[in-house]
């Protein structure tokens, strides 16, 4: 059972460290595109609207052109790809997940240990030859549950 319990803490501490890794550069990500606009001048001729040409339509040469200059427009849009990629990723591997239930099982399995502990220690205590009345009737008491304290 100890060595199951050790399983399940390295595997919790595991799929931490993982959850961690993705999560940190996903939060630095979305709070460095929060203040892109500040960091990262805008270009002369690159305007909010995206569209430098005053909104005639222009055509794929001019948007791609305009693109191109705009270097915060650039930078913006493959901080958001990257950011969508790594919350897909963190929502597909779900570490946190994991982790959480490997954590839950490591709980339930020292609450299972404890439990034998005790048992094996009242066994151990009440299978003594001991003769004091007290001691007998509490050894009675507890043989007699033996088999509902197991779960049988």
């Amino acid at each position: 059972l100890r060595l199951m319990l050790h399983q399940h803490l390295v595997a919790s501490a595991w799929f931490g460290r993982c959850y961690v890794a993705l999560a940190f550069p996903s939060i630095a990500i979305s709070s460095f595109l929060a203040v892109i606009s500040f960091i990262i001048p805008s270009a002369e001729g690159c305007e909010d609207s995206g569209n430098s040409s005053g909104g005639n339509g222009g055509g794929a040469d001019e948007y791609t052109s305009m693109f191109q200059t705009c270097s915060r427009m650039a930078i913006g849009a493959l901080l958001n790809a990257s950011n969508t990629i790594v919350l897909g990723v963190m929502a597909v591997l779900r570490h946190q997940c994991k982790a959480d239930m490997h954590r839950n099982a490591a709980k339930r399995l020292q609450a299972l240990i404890m439990a034998v502990e005790h048992i094996d220690d009242d066994l151990f205590h009440f299978s003594q030859d001991l003769n004091n009345e007290t001691m007998q009737d509490d050894s009675a008491a507890f043989f007699r549950n033996f088999m509902r304290t197991l779960g049988m």
